[in-house]
């Protein structure tokens, strides 16, 4: 609805996004799912895709590799997801919830060893504690639920439309008054 108020408003043909994207990748559905669901599907993709690239190096000789498409790449160009790229985009998802799991947050900001299954790990933890809060609300939902407040910004918009921490969310920055232009 923010979209399409804002094109509304300024009489824009279409509205980017970007950041906020990232913190919940279902936005242009328009659905919330729960953070474990879309966290999982991205380790994997990233798991799938360092794979790939792992075999497409070693299997190849010469500076250039053709790829499924046809398109020719250089060979120095295939290199696996960053784990702080990783991180970064777990953070995003997560930030939701990482404020009632200082934990997993804390975790989560060491550094990570080799390999995908530290990254799983967390994620498997932090399923496991909100799929535990979501059925805790859900069996008895009179009990107030898990919001976040964050003193420089008071309640974030999602309070108001009722959803958990434990779902995806867009992140809204706080808005910055406009210089005047004089």
């Amino acid at each position: 609805e923010d979209i399409q108020r804002c094109m509304e408003e300024t009489g824009t043909a279409g509205v980017m996004v970007a950041e906020t994207n990232l913190y919940n990748p279902a936005l242009f559905v328009g659905t919330y799912p729960p953070v474990w669901e879309l966290s999982r599907e991205y380790l994997d993709l990233v798991r799938y895709n360092n794979e790939d690239l792992v075999k497409l190096r070693k299997d190849t000789e010469g500076a250039m590799v053709t790829l499924e498409d046809g398109l020719e790449v250089p060979k120095k160009f295939l290199n696996a997801v960053p784990k702080s790229c990783i991180k970064a985009h777990l953070f995003k998802l997560w930030r939701s919830s990482l404020n009632n799991h200082i934990d997993i947050r804390d975790k989560l900001s060491e550094p990570a060893p080799e390999g995908m299954e530290w990254f799983y790990d967390i994620q498997d933890e932090l399923e496991k504690r909100l799929r535990a809060e979501r059925e805790r609300a859900l069996a008895n939902p009179s009990t107030s639920l898990p919001q976040q407040t964050y003193p420089e910004y008071g309640p974030l918009s999602y309070v108001d439309k009722g959803l958990q921490p434990w779902l995806c969310q867009p992140y809204v920055r706080k808005s910055k008054p406009l210089a005047s232009v004089p």
